[in-house]
């Protein structure tokens, strides 16, 4: 990529192109994870100049280009530690929190612009109709699948996380079949445990959701729908902020398509939780 974008060869580009690829060169991550419409929007340039960009520059096709970024940014993924150092993480309070929340803000925005509404509609349906829908995540995952588990246990029937217990795997996945369903939640640095369980579910038939931050990521290949979202964060840490809209979201969408019985079971649950005591009474 840096070869096909030297200086020189965008001072040789034309007014437009020179934009369109000035515009590449500093938002790769951009251009390998979205849309072209969103690019284009976020340029200010028509769709066709990055098509003409990437021939200009060698490429066959935009997607060429698209997957070189992509490439790219596979090798360029940094570590925790790595990121200790980044610009921002040393700043103050306020310039932290600021950034944080201004990103965060980025990625909901590209998240209602770029998302597919019809595959979250179809990802929903597929845990609706689900007898039993398995929940998989690790290390920072995890926290976010036991939310999804604590909303779906007020709501839903046969929702549960795997992989926690102290049950083995091999139990926990035994009687999945194609009338099941798992919803996945990783992102970079994929947690080895979530990409091996995912991989093991699919094979035993039962759909799989999968919410990550990038087509390439090794859950893809296995998942019927994949729901992207941005974890750029500030911080040493990728952000789980839209990740957890999502999951809210996803959540929501079963409990209306579930209609009257998810509503009866979030009335019972309230109503038990207060007769046990579990809400703070003054």
């Amino acid at each position: 990529m840096a070869e096909a974008l030297a200086p020189d060869r965008i001072e040789a580009l034309s007014p437009q192109l020179r934009r369109a690829a000035r515009f590449v060169v500093d938002n790769p991550d951009e251009v390998a994870t979205r849309s072209l419409r969103h690019i284009a929007e976020t340029s200010n340039l028509p769709p066709p100049t990055f098509s003409r960009l990437a021939r200009a520059v060698g490429f066959e096709s935009y997607e060429a280009l698209k997957d070189r970024c992509r490439a790219s940014l596979v090798r360029g993924r940094v570590d925790y530690a790595a990121s200790l150092g980044a610009p921002g993480v040393d700043a103050g309070d306020e310039s932290i929190l600021t950034r944080h929340a201004g990103l965060s803000i980025q990625g909901i925005t590209a998240l209602l612009h770029d998302v597919d509404e019809a595959e979250m509609v179809a990802a929903a349906k597929v845990l609706a109709n689900a007898r039993r829908v398995v929940l998989i995540g690790e290390m920072r995952a995890r926290a976010f699948v036991d939310y999804a588990s604590y909303l779906s246990d007020m709501s839903l029937d046969g929702w549960g996380v795997i992989g926690h217990a102290a049950v083995s795997l091999a139990a926990e996945t035994r009687d999945l079949g194609p009338g099941d369903a798992a919803l996945v939640l990783t992102m970079s640095p994929y947690a080895t445990r979530s990409v091996e369980t995912a991989r093991l579910v699919a094979k035993s038939g039962a759909p799989l959701i999968a919410i990550t931050d990038s087509r390439l990521s090794p859950v893809t290949s296995s998942a019927k729908h994949v729901l992207l979202v941005s974890e750029r964060s500030p911080l040493f840490f990728p952000s789980y902020v839209v990740a957890a809209l999502v999951i809210e979201t996803l959540v929501g969408m079963v409990v209306r398509e579930k209609g009257d019985e998810a509503q009866r079971r979030i009335v019972e649950t309230a109503r038990r939780c207060r007769d046990l005591g579990e809400y703070w009474r003054d």
